[in-house]
């Protein structure tokens, strides 16, 4: 990625901020798999992932525009891939681990005095975090036409060392003891129920579905120590569907749905920001997932084949 210049605004006035980012990358992946039966395969997979730089075009002060730089994170990951009982089980799982380095991580802050615009967003670059976790899916058909899955994640993410550059005082530390990762629940879980119907007539097939998914406490932006309310505790989601699908009509087919999400009407937070504004003070505002909502839905697949 190549930039030379950008003009930005500052106070009404326009002002060319002359810098330059040039960057290039390779990013290889290695993998290995065994296949021990017709049931059974493992695997181990290692690939390196790379984020260009770039710059702070919502900072308020030509300060705060300067480059961040790009990120990596080289990536382990070991698995297997099974199926049991005549192929009616399926149980996959996997374990990995991933370093990052120079890792962009958002940080907002409030211009001194407000001379400058006041609030602003911006990118830094985190000297060092880890990643651990585990995940498990399994899908069992129970009897013909009924399918029960299962999938459970553990992560465990946090930042080796944060030297957090102070946009408003110049002053650098680290900050790793204080920060988390947002949006990234150790623990997260999901369960479903199909039911697919017998076919009582040719005019089409009736399914239906219920889906259980939640996690446990998250941070929905990111963390200012001894603060609960940038905060989503552990909460779960009820979604279920019936459809009626595959009704032949001219070359196509058509489906009909009814649904209904958080049927439990959960109250739970998605996103959010929060800064110091000084003081003691603190400010920001979240944001909420939906309520309890039904639908009905249409849907007409042209050219498709029952």
């Amino acid at each position: 990625m190549v930039m030379d210049t950008y003009n930005q605004t500052y106070l009404g006035a326009p002002e060319q901020i002359p810098t330059q980012i040039d960057e290039s990358n390779v990013s290889p992946r290695v993998s290995l798999n065994y296949q021990w039966t017709d049931d059974l395969m493992t695997y181990a997979t290692y690939a390196r992932g790379f984020k260009s730089g770039g710059f702070n075009a919502r900072s308020n002060t030509p300060l705060q525009w300067g480059p961040y730089d790009d990120m990596q994170v080289d990536s382990y990951e070991l698995g297997m891939k099974s199926t049991w009982l005549d192929k009616r089980v399926r149980l996959n799982m996997t374990a990995f681990h991933q370093q990052l380095s120079d890792m962009q991580a958002q940080v907002n802050a409030v211009d001194p005095g407000n001379t400058q615009g006041g609030f602003s967003i911006v990118i830094q670059n985190a000297a060092e975090a880890t990643v651990n976790g585990v995940e498990a899916e399994l899908i069992v058909r129970l009897i013909e036409g009924l399918d029960i899955s299962a999938g459970y994640g553990y992560i465990d993410a946090e930042y080796d060392e944060f030297n957090s550059f102070d946009i408003n005082t110049g002053a650098i530390s680290d900050i790793a003891d204080d920060r988390a990762f947002e949006f990234t629940p150790k623990n997260s879980y999901n369960l479903s129920l199909n039911y697919t119907f017998p076919r009582f007539t040719d005019a089409g097939t009736l399914r239906a579905r219920v889906d259980w998914s939640g996690s446990s406490k998250v941070y929905v932006t990111p963390k200012i120590s001894g603060n609960d309310d940038i905060t989503q505790d552990s909460y779960s989601l009820v979604n279920a569907r019936i459809s009626f699908d595959d009704v032949a009509v001219g070359d196509g087919v058509l489906s009909f749905s009814l649904w209904g999400k958080n049927l439990a009407d959960e109250e739970y937070k998605i996103g959010g920001f929060e800064v110091d504004a000084g003081g003691g003070n603190r400010v920001g505002t979240n944001q909420w997932g939906e309520p309890r909502t039904f639908g009905f839905d249409v849907s007409y697949r042209f050219g498709s084949m029952l």
